[in-house]
């Protein structure tokens, strides 16, 4: 699993689902650009808090998409917290735990950074590190 997540790789396409419950293939939502894909679980509140207030710091990037995906598998976790929070490019995982092993989601800070084709430029960066928007922006799109 390790070795098929590695940088270069192909990240694995997963079912989502949107606010309006509508079913998509993950990469049917990318736009053509590098994206950084980012999680968060209702279980983790403080966490979804943080994170956000992160993104909100970084979604300025125009070389980068932020798509944040939430790790229940019920959506209403997703359209609750919408409201609370501004999640422009947000879903939440059609098969949770199946696609928690597939991707290596061992923790709630995983991302993983993929250019425009979904290749993986990097699956270890912390968005809490201090670096983060420098060390993403030195990774070869």
């Amino acid at each position: 699993t390790i070795e098929r997540l590695s940088v270069g790789k192909k990240l694995p396409d997963f079912n989502v689902v949107d606010k309006k419950n509508t079913k998509l293939l993950f990469k049917n939502t990318l736009k053509n650009k590098p994206s950084v894909i980012y999680f968060w679980s209702t279980e983790h509140p403080r966490h979804i808090k943080s994170v956000q207030n992160k993104i909100s710091l970084y979604k300025n990037n125009n070389d980068y998409n932020f798509i944040g995906v939430c790790l229940d598998s019920e959506n209403e976790s997703l359209k609750s917290y919408s409201k609370m929070f501004d999640f422009n490019y947000d879903y939440s995982l059609e098969n949770s735990l199946e696609t928690r092993k597939e991707l290596f989601i061992q923790n709630i800070n995983k991302i993983y950074v993929i250019d425009a084709e979904s290749k993986i430029l990097s699956s270890n960066l912390n968005i809490f590190d201090p670096q983060f928007n420098t060390k993403l922006n030195k990774l070869d799109k």
